[in-house]
């Protein structure tokens, strides 16, 4: 989405008054315009609003409603990650990180928050994850859907969804502010700017993430800030990690992982 589309709050059919106040909240918050729960369907509201979403806002989640598509928070590929980590088995991302309980996990590029859910259960209660999300609207679901998503089988997964701390932040702007030293590891995942067979289902996020690779200077801070190392998740080709000095670490048909050592 550009930021010249407009956008809109709305509430569910047949909304109380709290759930009203909320929704005025947010659109606030995210500075969209709040609409009365329209009459009739909600493409023909997004229609003669010639919005480019409307948001709606439930008495238990979220959804984003577009011309094309719905979006709410999901912890999605995250719930199989926590499973295989509770059955022993191995996770990409925290292997690569050598992550640990206790540890603290800078993610840099938050979206919806797969990674840092897995992540969250990876250090556990005595450790840390801090999420940066740059579009209001998505860091708006993540931090809506980590404090209220129950899973209804794996408890575990709910309590990392708990632990993972959402803010609406650009990284170009955050790292420099931060203290050298004050996270294990500092992730990066961009959005890749073509879509691969298997990532489908995340168009919609795409649409409203913000684009854009990290530029060296991020890098550098980065590696101040973290205590371990620096990781970053580029396309298949890994053309990003070469030109920001990543080593390869971990590739497959369709991405590769990079990671800068750091050192004292």
């Amino acid at each position: 989405m550009t930021s010249g589309e407009r956008m809109a709050i709305t509430t569910s059919a047949r909304a109380d008054e709290a759930l009203c106040r909320r929704a005025t909240t947010l659109a606030c918050e995210l500075n969209y315009a709040y609409l009365p729960r329209p009459e009739g369907p909600l493409d023909d509201a997004i229609s003669a609003q010639r919005l480019a979403a409307l948001v709606v806002v439930g008495r238990f989640d979220i959804v984003v409603h577009t011309p094309h598509a719905q979006l709410r928070h999901h912890p999605n590929a995250a719930v199989l990650r926590v499973v295989n980590m509770l059955r022993g088995r191995s996770d990409t991302l925290v292997d690569l990180a050598q992550l640990a309980p206790g540890d603290a996990l800078l993610d840099c590029t938050c979206g919806i928050g797969s990674d840092a859910i897995a992540v969250a259960h990876a250090v556990g209660a005595t450790g840390r994850v801090q999420a940066l999300e740059a579009s209001p609207l998505l860091a708006m679901l993540a931090r809506c859907g980590m404090q209220s998503y129950r899973h209804p089988t794996h408890h575990a997964v709910t309590e990392a969804m708990r632990r993972v701390q959402v803010e609406t932040a650009c990284y170009r702007t955050m790292l420099p502010t931060l203290a050298d030293r004050s996270f294990d590891v500092v992730y990066f995942d961009p959005m890749f700017s073509h879509t691969v067979a298997a990532s489908n289902g995340l168009d919609v996020v795409r649409s409203f993430a913000r684009q854009g690779l990290p530029e060296p200077r991020d890098i550098d801070h980065a590696q101040r800030v973290a205590r371990r190392c620096v990781l970053m998740k580029d396309g298949a080709l890994g053309h990003a990690l070469e030109a920001l000095g990543f080593a390869t670490v971990k590739r497959n048909r369709r991405f590769c992982y990079g990671r800068i050592d750091c050192t004292e």
